[in-house]
């Protein structure tokens, strides 16, 4: 395993250190190892099981992902190929501090990469039905008139321009924000898309419709996920 890994990296030019641990629990390893040297983030290959199996299985992505405090890169099985440069990534955000973490990792990635393309958008979950009873009246006006995304995407633009990177925005989405996601990935030709998590379980994710497992579940492209 490890040789394969370390021919991979060779191949592309790229320093590594090889590293042995013996530990019960895989996950609790690859968090300590990050710890102990600094990384800025983790990267982990998803087997492609359903959020139910992965938390019957205790699958070790899912437990880096939900335990993780620095950002987790996912890649599916099977996912083809992507064009080292230019690094086109999308970042969907939806005003969650979550979100706002995700575009600062992405914008340091494009950095990293020479300046590679930031695509930005507006992820809004549909209303449920408790919060348009019980909801605050304000945040009922903000969600129908569409100004909490405009809000959403003004701040994480700002951050992401202060970076030094520039960035095109995308309209607000809705309805199903998951797959409006994977959608706009495809048809700009994304390398990458970046978001929060709310560091919920993966039978919560199943429950809640959470968009992040979702998109990790579906995209064909790494997914950067940040809490």
């Amino acid at each position: 395993i490890l040789k394969t890994a370390a021919g991979v990296l060779r191949l592309a030019g790229l320093e590594y250190a090889v590293e042995r641990k013996t530990e019960a629990d895989a996950a609790t390893a690859v968090l300590a190892c990050a710890e102990a040297h600094g990384c800025h983030a983790i990267v982990v290959g998803r087997r492609g099981r359903g959020a139910l199996r992965a938390a019957l299985l205790g699958s070790v992505s899912a437990s880096v992902v939900r335990q993780a405090t620095l950002p987790v890169i996912v890649i599916n099985a099977g996912s083809p190929p992507r064009a080292a440069a230019p690094l086109r990534i999308l970042v969907a955000c939806d005003g969650s501090a979550a979100a706002h973490h995700a575009a600062t990792a992405a914008a340091h990635f494009a950095l990293q990469a020479g300046g590679g393309d930031i695509h930005l958008m507006h992820v809004r979950p549909d209303l449920t039905v408790a919060g348009a009873i019980f909801g605050p009246r304000e945040q009922l006006l903000q969600h129908w008139s569409g100004t909490d995304g405009d809000q959403a995407i003004a701040d994480v633009r700002g951050t992401i321009e202060r970076m030094g990177c520039t960035c095109t925005v995308h309209p607000v989405f809705g309805d199903r924000p998951g797959e409006e996601v994977l959608r706009a990935a495809d048809k700009v030709g994304c390398g990458m898309v970046a978001m929060g998590t709310r560091g919920l379980g993966p039978v919560a994710g199943l429950l809640l419709g959470s968009v992040a497992q979702y998109v990790v579940e579906r995209a064909h492209v790494p997914v950067l996920l940040t809490r």
